[in-house]
């Protein structure tokens, strides 16, 4: 699976179209027919379907198309906080801790403060002592 067979099916099961997918993607709809059927063989299952007159998500397009949103939007995130490493201002963090244990707080604690827009800028440190 591929972030342009993701950004398809995510597209196409907004539209329900896919000259309208073609059009927003900048791609040609045998390009997207394509990566659509790409993805369904790869996953195994029927996401979509088709008849001369419409489209349709299946029940499995249906409870796949929020995680294919997540996988799109770690993706993007990834790809941005990647790129923007070397440029923006970053603090270091270090965090001691002694028992194993204690590294799912300071996840949980880590993950409220890149909720909150605050450890965007932070590259923590776990060190076990």
């Amino acid at each position: 699976m591929n972030i342009n067979q993701l950004e398809c099916f995510v597209n196409l099961a907004s539209t329900l179209n896919f000259m309208q997918t073609a059009k927003e993607l900048g791609l040609t709809q045998p390009a997207v027919s394509k990566q659509i059927k790409s993805i369904e063989e790869e996953l195994g299952a029927s996401l979509f379907n088709r008849t001369s007159r419409s489209v349709a998500l299946t029940p499995i397009g249906q409870q796949f198309l929020p995680e294919a949103k997540d996988m799109l939007k770690i993706f993007y995130h990834s790809k941005d906080w990647i790129s923007s490493y070397y440029t923006a201002e970053r603090n270091a963090l270090k965090i001691g801790y002694s028992d194993p244990s204690q590294v799912q707080l300071i996840s949980k604690i880590l993950k409220s403060l890149v909720d909150d827009g605050i450890g965007e800028r932070l590259n923590p440190e776990l060190i076990c002592d």
